[in-house]
């Protein structure tokens, strides 16, 4: 019984991901009709927002490692997504690299949590918990992933995918820049700190997308 909740909990967690990151099921499912690889590339983003804490709520998943198979993930996503592994996937995994870079040296530097995670890496705010070198590596690591957020809007029509791309990609840099559940456990506890968390995440996610569209002269 307890594995058949976890796997609706999941799943209800995705569904609200997907929708939350403009890309509804209807969507989806004409994308499934119309090009089965762009949809099995979302199929591969999906689950990345399983190892994402979402504001002061912790990862669905999160275990030694996590973050590298999410990243992974993504990186492969973008590479089916453009049938071949080219600029795009380049920079997701140059981002990658850097966050798991940030995520040792986190590790190093005495923050909670397990190894390579991206719970590690917003258990603390990088920007009080260390020196300048682990504050570039948070600054390069979400810059590459607005621009490989931007150089994939500029390539592709906004859709659903796209949508749902740009949210993965601005997502992990809202736990780096906004660690909600240090910022909002001040002043806030219980049901409230972990709604209103949610809340910020998703606001954040959605007006970070809406500054990659803006540039990218889209919305």
């Amino acid at each position: 019984m307890q594995i058949v909740l976890t796997v609706f909990s999941a799943a209800a967690l995705l569904c609200a991901a997907a929708f939350l990151s403009g890309a509804d099921c209807f969507a989806l499912r004409a994308l499934a009709r119309e090009n089965r690889r762009k949809f099995c590339a979302c199929l591969l983003l999906l689950p990345v927002f399983l190892f994402i804490p979402m504001g002061a709520l912790p990862a669905f998943v999160s275990f030694k490692g996590s973050a590298a198979l999410a990243l992974l993930l993504v990186i492969l996503s973008l590479a089916v997504y453009d049938g071949k592994v080219g600029l795009l996937s380049v920079l997701a995994a140059a981002a990658s690299l850097f966050l798991l870079f940030l995520a040792h040296y986190a590790r190093n530097a005495g923050f909670p949590g397990a190894e390579c995670t991206f719970d590690l890496i917003s258990s603390v705010s990088v920007w009080d918990g260390l020196p300048s070198d682990g504050k570039l590596l948070a600054v390069l690591s979400c810059l590459l992933l607005f621009l490989s957020a931007f150089v994939f809007v500029k390539k592709n029509k906004t859709d659903a995918s796209v949508c749902l791309v740009v949210s993965v990609c601005c997502a992990p840099a809202v736990c780096i820049v906004l660690p909600l559940n240090v910022m909002l456990s001040e002043f806030l506890s219980g049901f409230s700190l972990y709604a209103f968390g949610f809340v910020c995440f998703w606001a954040a996610v959605f007006v970070l997308r809406k500054i990659i569209f803006f540039f990218a002269g889209l919305k």
